[in-house]
């Protein structure tokens, strides 16, 4: 589900910025043929997919290292209190 919705959160994004730029006809169609609008409409595509995959990664490696830290700081804690030793003195 979280993979869903971050591709259609980039998807909807990058439409909502294309269509903002189509509709200043002065700024969209100076100097370019509808080729190289296409190529540009297709690079959009590409890194929506691409964007979306590294969100996710990130979000993955986050989660992991926060769960991680927090199991460690746990047994490390637990540990010292399920087993007491007697302190050596010197």
């Amino acid at each position: 589900m979280g993979i869903v919705s971050t591709i259609l959160i980039f998807w909807s994004l990058s439409g909502f910025i294309i269509q903002i730029v189509q509709k200043m006809k002065n700024t969209y169609l100076k100097g370019t043929n509808m080729f190289v609008l296409r190529q540009i409409n297709n690079k959009i595509k590409t890194m929506v997919v691409s964007m979306s995959v590294i969100c996710l990664m990130l979000f993955m490696t986050i989660s992991i290292l926060s769960s991680s830290l927090s199991l460690r700081n746990t047994m490390g804690r637990e540990l010292v209190e399920m087993t007491p030793v007697d302190e050596i003195k010197r």
